[in-house]
């Protein structure tokens, strides 16, 4: 007879059961890593845009409703006061001065928004707020406070910039 060298099914059936396990344990951390990356380009999209209207107000003494004035190269695919790249959506709103920049994610839509939050010896003072659904921790994941403001069913976590 010969020595055949074979694995059994069972073999196969715990290897598969093995890989099953690790790709469920991998796949939220995955989808976290990735929401922490497409978050972390829109609040450095919106610092830059900041940075862009303090240039804008120390020039001109005042601020500017409209994103065209601002000396900031825009990613491809923008134009106007609202567009959306890489599935967030961004927009200015010149009543307010806030520059907003609206995500998804585990099914929730998730806000960042800089505001204008006044002004002290001419220098225009600046914070980023995350708004997220209670429950969700994409603002912690993105390295804002821990400690929220609730209102309406969304925590609000602030960062001064």
């Amino acid at each position: 007879m010969k020595n055949k060298q074979a694995f059994t099914l069972i073999e196969l059936l715990v290897v598969v059961l093995i890989i099953g396990i690790l790709a469920a344990v991998a796949l939220p951390q995955y989808q976290t890593a990735v929401e922490k990356a497409r978050g972390t380009e829109a609040l450095t999209l919106l610092r830059a845009i900041l940075t862009a209207e303090q240039v804008y107000h120390m020039s001109t003494g005042q601020t500017t409703g409209n994103l065209a004035d601002l000396d900031i190269d825009m990613p491809s695919g923008s134009s106007g006061n609202t567009f959306t790249i890489k599935n967030t959506t961004y927009s200015f709103d010149s009543a307010n001065t806030s520059f907003i920049a609206r995500r998804t994610y585990k099914s929730q839509t998730y806000v960042l928004q800089a505001n204008f939050a006044g002004s002290t010896d001419d220098v225009p003072s600046w914070e980023i707020v995350c708004a997220a659904p209670t429950g969700n921790n994409i603002c912690q994941v993105l390295g804002f406070s821990s400690t929220p403001y609730t209102t309406g069913g969304y925590g609000k976590y602030y960062r001064k910039e």
